[in-house]
């Protein structure tokens, strides 16, 4: 099953997964879902019409809105690694990814429509670097997107950081808006997903081993504890499914180590020692993820930075105005003051005009009386 040609590929259909019997006596419940294997690299360089169409009728997107819902639900569970590692990783060459879809009755039912050119048409400039500087997305910018609260506590490991010069995020824009206006339903059908490789070594010459290096591993937190997990897992150890192997190697988080002992995996340095090449690149991996993780948010300041200063502009041109309007508004009042004064002294000199005029009448009549008298 692993190696058949299409690029998107049932694996299985009303699967039954069964949760685990809680420790109060509550009755195990049991979930259907569909299973799905997928080659996005192929898809997104070389995809044939007839998977792409298939996508289309059994998910209701297209691969680029399939591919950013991938993305949502890596990142929603795995914070610390960064969207920009995740997409690299997912968008490998070699790399596999399988999906676990439920079909969520509650959800609105929408019918896939033929995109039209437009549509088709994918802007470089709506990509994860353009967002990330946008304040409005401090954290994540597929917060959102899935109805869950995630959590990092499970079963999820780390991942391979890609060298490709290609921008797989690019649309990420236009997906966000259709998730937030409902137009597509895919983010409420994606519950789980697995990333891995198959990969020939050779230890020794004309020796070669085949090792699945498994990468990446989320669940949505309320689809949980319904074994979900545990069928991923097995589900890579099936030879019927993947083939002849030699070793699963993966480079597991201190939470998820007692996870993988459950299913015979080992610490053990000197088994472990063997596929060193292949388990340490792990330390890389890390570092990428963090100088991914420190980069966006140092874009994420330096956009803080410039919103910070056009404030501070806005600010001064309405401090210069204010202090305009207040000069204005202190020489009317001088003016006024000075009106009034000048009105004032205009009386005074009136009032004195007359009192003089009073005076001079009685200082008359006086020198009147005495002569008469």
């Amino acid at each position: 099953m692993f190696g058949v040609k299409n690029d998107f590929s049932v694996i299985s259909t009303q699967l039954s997964l069964n949760s685990r019997r809680a420790a109060g006596g509550t009755e195990a419940r049991s979930l259907l879902v569909n299973i799905y294997q997928i080659r996005l690299w192929k898809l997104l360089h070389k995809g044939e019409q007839q998977d792409t169409e298939a996508i289309n009728d059994t998910l209701k997107c297209n691969t680029n809105e399939l591919l950013h819902t991938i993305v949502a639900l890596y990142d929603s569970t795995l914070p610390d690694i960064g969207a920009e590692t995740i997409y690299n990783t997912i968008c490998d060459k070699k790399v596999v990814t399988i999906l676990v879809v439920i079909e969520n009755n509650n959800s609105p039912k929408i019918t896939p429509q033929r995109e039209s050119e437009d549509d088709q048409v994918i802007n470089k400039e709506d990509c994860l670097d353009k967002l990330v500087e946008d304040i409005n997305y401090p954290d994540s910018v597929f917060k959102n997107v899935f109805s869950d609260s995630e959590s990092s506590s499970s079963s999820e490991e780390d991942v391979d950081d890609g060298n490709s010069a290609t921008d797989y995020s690019t649309g990420i824009g236009k997906f966000l808006e259709k998730v937030k206006s409902c137009s597509i339903n895919i983010q409420q059908k994606l519950v789980a997903c697995v990333t891995f490789q198959k990969v020939t070594t050779f230890q020794q010459p004309c020796q070669e081993e085949h090792v699945i290096d498994l990468q990446l591993m989320a669940c949505r937190k309320k689809y949980r504890n319904n074994g979900i997990g545990r069928y991923l897992v097995k589900l890579l150890m099936d030879r019927d499914y993947i083939g002849e192997y030699d070793a699963i190697v993966t480079a597991a988080d201190q939470k998820a180590i007692d996870f993988y002992r459950k299913f015979g995996f080992t610490e053990d340095a000197i088994l472990t020692s063997k596929y060193r090449q292949r388990t340490m690149f792990s330390s890389y991996q890390n570092q990428a993820a963090l100088f991914n993780r420190l980069k966006n948010e140092m874009i994420g300041l330096y956009a803080k930075i410039n919103t910070q200063e056009l404030m501070i502009t806005s600010l001064h041109k309405e401090n210069v105005s204010l202090k305009t309007r207040l000069a204005k508004l202190e020489q009317r009042q001088g003016d006024r003051r000075s009106s009034e004064e000048l009105y004032d002294e205009e009386e005074n000199t009136t009032d004195n005009y007359f009192l003089i005029k009073q005076l001079e009448k009685v200082s008359l009549r006086n020198e009147q009386s005495l002569i008469g008298w």
